[in-house]
C-alpha cells in the first residue's frame, strides 16, 4: 500500500504542469492537440479534467491539489497507525508461554501414562 500511496502522491510535476497549462489554455494549439490525444485513452484523467474545468478560480487549483494531497497523506497515515495498533506486537514472552504450556501438557501426559 505504501508503494501505491507513493505512486499517487509523486505524480510527475511535468504532467501536473501540463494539466494546469491545458486548463488555463496556456498551451499552443499543437501542444493542446498532443495533450488531448494523450488523455483521450485515460477515462479517469478525462473525468478529472471535466471536473477541474468547472472550477471558476483556476489560479488556486495547484494550492487545492497540494491541500488535498496533504489531507490524503494524513488520513492514510492515520489509518496505517490505527492498523498497526491492532496488530499483535511481536513479544517474546508469548512464545515462551506457549512453549511452557506445551511442555507442561507433555509432562502431564507422561505422568498420567506412568500412573496407569
Amino acid at each position: 500500500m505504501s508503494d501505491n500511496l507513493n505512486d499517487i502522491n509523486n505524480n510527475d510535476l511535468k504532467d501536473q504542469r501540463s494539466l494546469l497549462d491545458y486548463l488555463n489554455k496556456d498551451m499552443t494549439d499543437r501542444d493542446q492537440h498532443d495533450f488531448e490525444n494523450t488523455i483521450s485513452d485515460d477515462v479517469f484523467l478525462t473525468d478529472a479534467i471535466e471536473g477541474l474545468d468547472k472550477i471558476r478560480d483556476k489560479k488556486n487549483i495547484a494550492a487545492d491539489v497540494m491541500h488535498l494531497n496533504a489531507e490524503l497523506k494524513k488520513q492514510v497515515s492515520k489509518n496505517k497507525r490505527r492498523k498497526d495498533k491492532r496488530k499483535l506486537a511481536d513479544q517474546p514472552w508469548i512464545y515462551y508461554t506457549v512453549i511452557l504450556i506445551l511442555i507442561l501438557v507433555v509432562l502431564a501426559y507422561i505422568v498420567i501414562r506412568k500412573i496407569n
